[in-house]
């Protein structure tokens, strides 16, 4: 009997023990109880009649369901819930761009489907569990000691020690310096008078808006870094919660977007002030999945300038260009909203059934062109590789073109400048993208062409 009663003891102390060390794997990536603190801020964003559905799960997602991922597919309770995207755990993201892209939308549109799918059923209680997941994916995006470094115009974590670890302090390495901070009493994630935003009608729109609210995500945690880091290792850590939390902030927001989107997805139920606000996507507000890292003057190492165009001294200036006013004459526009380059070409990824076409102002820099080297210019905008808009040869004084071009196949849109060959003499080639943007498919058109969501 008592060879039982030790047999037992022992038992239970190896599932403490065991308890114990997954608890520890799982907090040793990303966020610690960050997790936690950024999901209770993000359900408490939640209009009513939604976290009424989810009142007895609010407990499970902030506690377990949001560490899912971190448990891994050997963990019985997490796998069923977990996404695998190209035989890897859609967890950690490639740095090639499109890939990043690739990746993220079907991990991304996947989850949808089975959260949307099980509230359709009614089965809340599982959704929850789904969503959790979801919701450490997208939570780790902001976590800025490795996780935001990874996916778009990413870099090795290690860069990190090579630009801010002190040389005195090479135990203390960058990412490990700053890795519990979330654990601070003093981290606290509010989200006080936050209105969350439907980010689509359909899986497929909100995927792809997802993707470029978390491409932000990952550069605002990485503008964090530095003032991180430095109070860190001058050993203010308050500074550095402080320093710390508008990225969380942020991501408790983009992860209350995504719960609100699939309540309204499930239940069909869009606000008209929401549907409105799809209307039009800025495209200065997208990262391009393509753009090249040096350009002729003066633009060089700052290819894309957004809302300026830059003079030869790399001071901006606003974006101007000549339009016809309609009387036989030009005059001259400047316009609030664009992107000023030189001879370069970039590109986005538009899904297919989002949106119906692409328009811009097209054409040369009213005054910049008037630069001695001579404005020579060819604008040219393909789609999935076709082209749908040639501008012809421009000189100083040609008139900018209005560009509407279908792109609710989808595909690649990508944006090119030609001038001069090589680096030199293309100064005066100043390229004015002037006020991109995508516009939505109409909700009829929707219907019509919108890819069918299913499980």
């Amino acid at each position: 009997m008592t060879s039982r009663r030790n047999l037992v003891s022992g038992c239970r102390r190896m599932a403490i023990l065991s308890a114990c060390v997954l608890f520890c794997v799982c907090s040793s990536h990303g966020w610690n109880s960050g997790h936690a603190k950024i999901t209770q801020a993000a359900f408490g964003a939640l209009p009513e009649w939604q976290r009424a559905h989810w009142q007895a799960s609010e407990a499970g997602l902030r506690s377990s369901y949001c560490i899912y991922v971190d448990m891994g597919l050997e963990n019985a309770e997490a796998k069923p819930y977990l996404v695998v995207v190209k035989g890897r755990l859609f967890h950690y993201f490639p740095r090639d761009n499109r890939e990043d892209y690739a990746v993220f939308s079907e991990g991304a549109e996947r989850y949808l489907r089975l959260i949307v799918g099980k509230m359709r059923e009614g089965d809340y209680a599982e959704a929850a569990k789904f969503a959790g997941a979801f919701a450490h994916v997208i939570e780790d995006l902001a976590q800025p000691q490795c996780h935001a470094l990874e996916g778009v115009n990413g870099l090795p974590w290690t860069t990190l020690d090579e630009l801010f670890t002190p040389e005195d302090q090479s135990w203390n390495r960058a990412p490990q310096s700053i890795i519990s901070l979330d654990d601070d009493s003093r981290f606290v994630v509010r989200l006080e008078g936050y209105r969350p935003q439907v980010l689509g009608t359909h899986e497929k729109e909100a995927v792809f808006r997802l993707y470029q609210r978390c491409c932000q995500l990952r550069r605002k945690a990485r503008k964090a870094l530095p003032a991180i880091l430095a109070c860190a290792y001058a050993g203010d850590m308050g500074g550095a919660v402080e320093a710390s939390l508008p990225p969380a902030v942020e991501d408790a927001k983009v992860v209350a977007d995504m719960f609100h989107t699939c309540f309204a997805l499930a239940a069909g139920r869009f606000e008209p002030g929401e549907v409105k606000a799809l209307g039009e996507m800025d495209l200065t507000s997208l990262v391009p999945i393509s753009a090249p890292s040096l350009i002729n003057g003066p633009y060089r190492f700052s290819p894309l300038a957004y809302g300026c165009s830059v003079t030869m001294k790399r001071e901006p200036v606003p974006l101007q260009v000549w339009l016809p006013d309609g009387g036989g004459q030009k005059r001259e526009v400047t316009l609030a909203k664009g992107i000023g380059t030189g001879c370069c070409r970039f590109s986005y990824e538009i899904p297919a059934g989002v949106f119906r076409e692409f328009r811009c102002i097209a054409g040369l820099h009213s005054r910049l062109s008037l630069l001695p080297s001579g404005a020579c210019l060819r604008l040219t905008v393909k789609v999935a590789g076709k082209v749908a808009f040639d501008s012809g040869v421009l000189e100083a004084g040609s008139l900018a073109r209005k560009v509407a071009i279908p792109v609710d196949a989808g595909g690649t849109l990508e944006l090119i400048s030609e001038g001069r060959k090589g680096m030199v003499g293309n100064e005066a080639n100043q390229t004015v993208w002037g006020e991109p943007v995508l516009v939505r498919l109409g909700a009829g058109e929707n219907a019509a062409r919108a890819p069918a969501s299913g499980k």
